[in-house]
């Protein structure tokens, strides 16, 4: 007998977008991982970022279609602080393409040392542009994440030793 698989879109969202934060905070800085996994790691988040924007596909066309007309100020405002961070996503991925040593993109396609070092300086202040948007959309979805960890994610509990008070009526023994 198969067993149907139960797919939880809001749980896959939430466990994505963490690994998503982990994985670009890791990335920013190539010293953590070197240079060759800083690339692949930066394919890859480009890769779980389409996911992301996939899992949302339904809500992007619809705030698309509705963004001229009746539509809440927050959800236009998520809409284009979403839309910033897809294009930043883009250039960070782009240019980091464009540099990389790995794939050896600057010699394939013949590009000169000129404009490489304008490659290089775009993605030097790309990922901090990318990061900024980052933070503002955690906090303006700061409420989803916390109330969603809080439903999904397993919660730890401590059990005191048998005959031990908890901390809070320790200090009112005082």
């Amino acid at each position: 007998m198969l067993k149907t698989i139960h797919f939880n879109k809001t749980k896959t969202k939430l466990c994505l977008d963490i690994a998503l934060t982990a994985a670009y905070v890791i990335a920013m800085e190539p010293r953590f991982t070197g240079e060759t996994w800083h690339e692949w790691l930066g394919l890859a988040l480009g890769g779980a970022a389409i996911i992301h924007v996939l899992l949302n596909w339904k809500w992007v066309l619809n705030v698309t279609r509705r963004f001229f007309h009746k539509l809440q100020q927050q959800v236009r405002i998520d809409y284009l602080l979403d839309l910033a961070l897809f294009a930043s996503f883009t250039v960070v991925i782009l240019s980091g393409i464009m540099i990389s040593e790995n794939l050896r993109t600057a010699e394939t396609l013949g590009i000169s040392f000129e404009a490489q070092r304008t490659w290089r300086s775009i993605h030097a202040w790309a990922p901090q542009v990318a990061l900024v948007i980052v933070g503002i959309h955690l906090g303006l979805h700061w409420k989803w994440i916390a109330d969603t960890t809080r439903r999904y994610l397993p919660r730890i509990r401590i059990r005191r030793p048998v005959g031990q008070l908890p901390s809070s009526e320790l200090h009112a023994q005082d």
